[in-house]
């Protein structure tokens, strides 16, 4: 469980506010329905693996485009992976 610093608020066990007040929501599963308007399937810059949460891929949902991309990986060919538009976080250069 995570400290009670003012960075975030936790909304559930998988739920977050981001610091610059973006919601974050991770799951375990690729969504079998379409999401509503506004909100934008991710997953991180790792390869992505058949099983979630595998070699550090991580996939949220999230209400805000702001430095993401679109994706055309196939989510390792997971199921319901083409129901939705998918994003990556895009790469910063340090």
């Amino acid at each position: 469980m995570r400290d009670d610093s003012d960075d975030y608020i936790l909304l559930n066990l998988y739920t977050d506010i981001t610091p610059d007040k973006v919601m974050r929501s991770y799951i375990d599963r690729i969504p079998s329905e379409k999401l509503p308007r506004g909100f934008y399937l991710v997953h991180n810059h790792v390869k992505p693996a058949r099983n979630l949460g595998a070699r550090g891929f991580r996939v949220w949902v999230q209400d805000d485009a702001k430095g993401l991309v679109q994706c055309k990986c196939s989510f390792g060919r997971i199921k319901n992976a083409k129901v939705n538009k998918h994003y990556r976080v895009e790469a910063t250069m340090p």
